[in-house]
């Protein structure tokens, strides 16, 4: 099944997070088992799915993160957690992937001022949430991706203009690696977009260098390298 997220205003200041299914694979599918997550006169949150090993899991900024999700054998509108929350700016914009243990990692810029990223580890109900990495300040718009064993997240590390990696083995966190530099990519880095799922290669696309002729258009580079 297919399965999106998106916030919907209701009201002059009123905005619900929601998820639906889409009815089959077909050219027109319809949406069904719509679900309303979260309700709020906000209008900065914001949420992400990702497969998990029971079904799928919604990651979403609310008051605080949180996570939800759907095991694949209940009704589409039976959603379970959302108890557990760990702080992070109203700007976050979450990044999340499911470990084959069933727990779920979930990337956030939690202070878009100082820039810090933090990495929230979720238990597969969503009851318990912990911060597995905190960066210091100046790492901003993380990414991540695994292998269903191992984690990295990929950051855009303003101090130098490089783009980086950490990857996590177990519960340990590795320190920076440096996988794009000015010098190499043009520099001007914003929003690396990992793809999800590891296999022999660690890829992403990165919002590059400014359009020297036109403000509304950026390189976009793709980048891979072996693990």
């Amino acid at each position: 099944r297919g399965v999106i997220t998106w916030m919907r205003r209701t009201g002059d200041t009123t905005y619900q997070i929601v998820t639906a299914w889409l009815s089959d694979l077909s050219e027109i599918p319809a949406l069904v088992g719509e679900t309303v997550h979260y309700t709020t006169s906000t209008n900065k949150n914001t949420s992400t799915l990702t497969p998990t090993a029971s079904g799928v899991a919604l990651v979403v900024r609310t008051n605080k993160l949180r996570l939800f999700t759907h095991n694949s054998v209940d009704a589409l509108t039976t959603w379970g957690g959302g108890g557990a929350g760990v702080s992070a700016s109203a700007k976050s914009r979450p990044s999340a992937v499911a470990l084959a243990s069933g727990d779920v990692l979930a990337a956030v810029e939690s202070n878009t001022t100082s820039h810090i990223v933090k990495v929230v580890r979720f238990n597969s109900t969503g009851s318990s949430a912990s911060t597995s990495l905190e960066t210091p300040t100046g790492y901003l718009q993380p990414s991540m991706a695994t292998n269903g064993t191992d984690a990295w997240v990929a950051m855009v590390r303003a101090g130098n203009d490089t783009v980086v990696t950490r990857r996590m083995t177990g519960t340990s966190w590795s320190g920076d690696v440096t996988e794009i530099t000015p010098a190499a990519g043009g520099g001007d880095f914003a929003s690396p977009n990992l793809v999800r799922a590891t296999d022999t290669h660690l890829r992403m696309l990165v919002d590059g260098k400014r359009c020297p002729s036109s403000s509304r258009r950026n390189a976009v580079i793709a980048y891979q390298r072996t693990l």
